[in-house]
């Protein structure tokens, strides 16, 4: 993924994050919502194709969110949504 606020670190400019993305479900008494952990952290490619990136945590972004429907936050909402659509569109493809 690109970036849009690149990190440059000794002349390097990372412009591309890696994700780690982990959705755990969580039971509500009426409805399921989830717990959400991400991490982003900064890369670049070099001229040979080679990835190089940022592992010290200073570098890296982490989103932690315990009940993601407790959020007030819409464009994480539909971030979290898009996801769910995209999994289900799979899970219906392979028919499992």
């Amino acid at each position: 993924m690109k970036t849009n606020n690149p990190t440059i670190v000794d002349g390097k400019t990372y412009d591309i994050l890696g994700l780690a993305l982990v959705i755990s479900p969580l039971s509500k008494p009426n409805f399921l919502s989830a717990s959400v952990v991400m991490k982003l952290t900064p890369m670049l490619k070099d001229a040979d194709g080679n990835l190089e990136q940022l592992t010290d945590p200073q570098y890296q972004k982490t989103l932690v969110v315990s009940d993601a429907y407790a959020q007030n936050d819409p464009d994480f909402l539909m971030a979290l949504q898009e996801i769910h659509d995209a999994v289900q569109k799979y899970i219906d493809a392979k028919n499992l």
